[in-house]
């Protein structure tokens, strides 16, 4: 289920009456409309407090937010799990080039073609929902492996100098900070490049998100960075990072591909919110720099 303004989520509980509720993550998204990161949780916690009382609910005890309504909420079959906190701990293996997960009870390890440590939570809760609509745990691994990343979320696409994470679907800060993490725990990748849009749908926010965001992909071991529409260009712009690159959005593909000609383990992540429309970069990066065979 999904919402971008209060009142969503009831409207698709009663549409749908689900029977088992996983409340994955909250972030500083559609604040336009939400005002808080709060309202968010409460938002996404009408999911649980829709379901019958005797029905299995799964929770990211990692977001602060959803651990406090959490401890609150009662439920006799309310499970939290995580990286750091809740009733089961996942141990995060690796994080790049793939995920790979570790549970103790019952033992589990999944290996996938997943990206990243932020999908760590998801693919735990996911694990823990089917163990308790009775999958088996070699069922559970197996499944884990054939996954393959939604398009456009984080999706690795092979290129003749290395890889492109093409994330392109939406934004928000809690988000961009989980790509660009991931991007740079890529150590021995020869070049880090970051094209990095404006996050949308933010509200008075915007300015101070925006700048959070330009500071934070300038801490971290990241190679290039070329912003995209008004909001990062400015926050980037303003930094005098040398590492910032600001040029037309038509220009970036050429240069990126330009600079990466001799790199073969390079990896550019594409990230911004779906109005920035920056699978034209994404995908004009990868047709002048085709992976070998493609």
């Amino acid at each position: 289920l999904g919402a971008d303004r209060p009142g969503d989520i009831r409207i698709l509980t009663r549409i749908l009456r689900p029977s088992v509720g996983i409340v994955t993550s909250v972030g500083p998204s559609h604040l336009e409309t939400f005002g808080t990161v709060r309202a968010v949780a409460e938002e996404k916690w009408n999911l649980v407090r829709d379901l019958p009382a005797d029905a299995p609910a799964f929770v990211n005890a990692d977001s602060p937010e959803l651990a406090r309504l959490a401890a609150a909420a009662g439920r006799p079959r309310l499970v939290t799990a995580g990286l750091e906190t809740g009733d089961v701990r996942g141990r995060v293996v690796s994080a790049v080039p793939r995920l790979a997960l570790e549970l103790d009870d019952p033992p589990l390890r999944l290996a996938t073609a997943l990206v990243g440590r932020q999908n760590a939570t998801n693919l735990l809760l996911a694990a823990l929902c089917a163990l308790e609509l009775g999958v088996g745990p070699r069922a559970i691994e197996e499944r884990a492996a054939s996954f393959r990343p939604v398009a456009r979320r984080m999706e690795p696409r092979a290129a003749r100098f290395g890889v492109v994470l093409d994330d392109v679907y939406n934004a928000n800060l809690a988000s961009m900070s989980a790509a660009l993490h991931a991007l740079a725990e890529f150590e021995t990748s020869s070049l880090r490049v970051a094209v990095l849009g404006d996050m949308l749908g933010l509200g008075d926010a915007a300015p101070a998100l925006h700048e959070e965001l330009a500071r934070l992909a300038l801490s971290l071991s990241v190679d290039l960075v070329y912003p995209v529409g008004e909001r990062a260009e400015a926050a980037f712009g303003a930094t005098g990072d040398r590492r910032v690159l600001r040029m037309e959005r038509g220009e970036i593909a050429a240069d990126v591909v330009a600079r990466l000609a001799d790199a073969s383990d390079a990896v550019v992540l594409v990230k911004g919110s779906r109005g920035v429309r920056l699978e034209t970069i994404a995908d004009e990066i990868l047709r002048r720099s085709p992976a070998d065979g493609a």
